[in-house]
């Protein structure tokens, strides 16, 4: 299983997060946690904004929005 970061993985695909980044700083670790983007958890790219914009994901049942920038510190396991 290859290692990327959320915000390189292509919609439609679905990943599992293996942990954060452990240089983010405290309050982004925090509230991506409390967003549900804990390892072990899947996430599915459901769509993209044009022009490196924010991403649509479905994770814990339900579909969130997330920055390119933020979704970078989210280091998930990608198969093969």
């Amino acid at each position: 299983m290859a290692m990327t970061r959320l915000a390189d993985v292509r919609s439609g695909a679905v990943v599992r997060i293996e942990a954060i980044d452990p240089e983010v700083a405290p309050l982004l670790r925090l509230r991506l946690t409390h967003l549900g983007f804990r390892p072990g958890e899947q996430v599915a790219v459901v769509r993209r904004a044009p022009f490196s914009g924010p991403a649509v994901y479905r994770i814990c049942d339900y579909d969130l929005c997330l920055r390119q920038e933020h979704a970078a510190h989210v280091i998930v396991g990608v198969e093969q």
